[in-house]
């Protein structure tokens, strides 16, 4: 039984190689001197884990989700795979543990951002069918969703292991993620301390495990911040306005 299983997943793990072969065309704008620095950091090699930070509506997220696409597309790194971690942390009421269906069904509301967001960059870089491609890349386990609950015991190789919304996250879900790192793997962190949802978080005053984390790796060389300001907002200029009235 454990040889079947086994030879069970060097075929999934063939499958994802053979079948990431998507002749998509990509193409990363940059919109101002901040994001290019940002993505200057997620093509080094030698940085192997990225953190972005800071304000809504900075590309954060765009970047990160443009950036691993053309790795995939190009091989970059020998990456196969993104897997992109789900924070079991809702903005309203409902605990995902409530959500009906498999894991797989629970996570597909929160790849529907995700989805938008590849599928305007794909249209901005000259595909006709953007859904499809990103609905291949899916399907065929190019793009992979995970949840930090069922992280333990795992190693990711040879992938891009992106957490978005990394303000959600407690330091020990921060510890967990980054000590799955395994051969060849490049995390990217994104996320905004202002818009933390964890309430047990909020309650004891504590800073997220994204800050904590950029604090005890900063003299890693492997490792380095990205930090956005109101003024690398680039999504609506109004929402610079929106900040600014909101925090009076």
């Amino acid at each position: 039984m454990a040889r079947k299983k086994q030879d069970a997943l060097i075929e999934e793990n063939k499958e994802i190689k053979s079948e990431n072969t998507f002749k998509y065309k990509i193409e990363i704008k940059c919109k101002n001197e901040k994001q290019k620095t940002f993505l200057k950091m997620l093509k080094d090699k030698n940085k192997m884990i990225c953190f972005g930070i800071g304000s809504p509506g900075s590309g954060k997220s765009f970047l990160s989700i443009g950036y691993a696409l053309k790795a995939l597309k190009d091989k970059s790194n020998d990456f196969n795979q993104l897997i992109i971690v789900v924070p079991t942390v809702e903005a309203g009421a409902m605990n995902i543990g409530y959500l009906r269906g498999t894991l797989e069904e629970k996570t597909q509301v929160y790849q529907e951002a995700d989805k938008f967001t590849m599928s305007k960059i794909l249209k901005q870089s000259g595909n006709e069918n953007p859904d499809s491609i990103v609905n291949q890349l899916i399907n065929s386990k190019a793009i992979d969703y995970q949840l930090v609950n069922f992280a333990r015991g795992k190693t990711f190789d040879n992938c891009i292991l992106l957490i978005n919304e990394a303000e959600n996250y407690s330091k020990q879900d921060m510890l967990l993620l980054l000590t799955r790192m395994g051969e060849n793997c490049k995390i990217i962190c994104t996320g905004d301390e202002e818009q933390m949802d964890r309430k047990d978080i909020k309650k004891t005053n504590s800073t997220s495990g994204m800050i904590y984390a950029i604090n005890k790796l900063k003299e890693l060389d492997e490792a380095d911040v990205i930090k956005f300001e109101k003024e690398d907002i680039v999504r609506n200029p109004l929402i610079g306005k929106i900040i600014d009235l909101w925090n009076k």
